[in-house]
């Protein structure tokens, strides 16, 4: 997978705020067979953290909802892709949260993974109201400093309904 700019990378650790994966959408290469896309759906769909996994043969995207206030990490679903033979083109997320956006870059603690950052080069996160918001976005894992870490950029975000939890 491709690293992203090392200017992502450039961000503190301090003052960050809990949230949590709603869905996610793996685009996966060379997933030609039926039955390597069936093998996908039940290995995800025994993830404690994975309510419901449907797989979508065009344009190859296995998706994956979410059980409310779980605690997957991003880097194990990216692992267990590569375990199981297969490369990612892109990852999109859905996360609900309350984003720090005291820091040179915004920043969104997701449960369960401590280093997770957000770029937003369009200053969407600005936009919004201070509070629980729902973004959209491409996740990638980059290394910095001889550790991995994941980065969401953000490409959508708007207000959380009234009354969801970060």
């Amino acid at each position: 997978m491709t690293l992203l700019r090392v200017g992502f990378l450039l961000v503190g650790l301090l003052g960050v705020s809990q949230g949590e994966y709603l869905n996610i959408e793996l685009d996966l290469q060379d997933l030609d067979c039926p039955s390597c896309a069936q093998f996908l759906e039940k290995k995800f769909s025994r993830h404690p953290a994975v309510e419901r996994v449907v797989f979508e043969d065009e344009p190859r995207v296995l998706k994956l909802a979410l059980k409310p206030e779980n605690r997957l990490r991003l880097m194990q679903l990216f692992d267990s892709v590569q375990q199981s033979g297969y490369a990612l083109r892109q990852v999109r997320v859905v996360v609900r949260g309350i984003p720090d956006m005291g820091l040179s870059e915004p920043q969104l603690r997701i449960e369960g993974v401590e280093n997770v950052r957000l770029t937003d080069p369009q200053k969407l996160l600005h936009a919004v109201k201070p509070g629980i918001v729902e973004l959209k976005g491409l996740a990638q894992l980059v290394a910095h400093e001889g550790q991995r870490m994941a980065v969401i950029e953000v490409r959508s975000v708007q207000q959380a309904v009234a009354g969801s939890k970060p």
